[in-house]
């Protein structure tokens, strides 16, 4: 999966936002602490089961609720046409 040509992320006044740079999109797209980095994580074309490793070791949670959260927050952006 890979996030769409178009969209950013950005920090604004303390807050992550993912801002299309696009005349076709124009919703902006606020990110908590962890969509932060899962969104950081898909820049560098990590894959679902790198992801999930990293949330094991940045938060304290298993493995099966990083996957269960990781596939809310990628159909979600789904969803909202932000990744392919």
């Amino acid at each position: 999966m890979k996030i769409k040509d178009g969209y950013i992320l950005k920090k604004v006044v303390g807050a992550s936002i993912v801002v299309p740079i696009n005349e076709e999109a124009n919703v902006i797209h606020t990110l908590n602490e962890t969509g932060e980095l899962l969104w950081s994580l898909l820049e560098e074309g990590a894959e679902r089961e790198e992801m999930a490793a990293r949330m094991t070791e940045e938060y304290d949670v298993s493995e099966e609720r990083a996957l269960k959260d990781i596939d809310l927050f990628i159909a979600k952006l789904r969803e909202r046409g932000v990744i392919e």
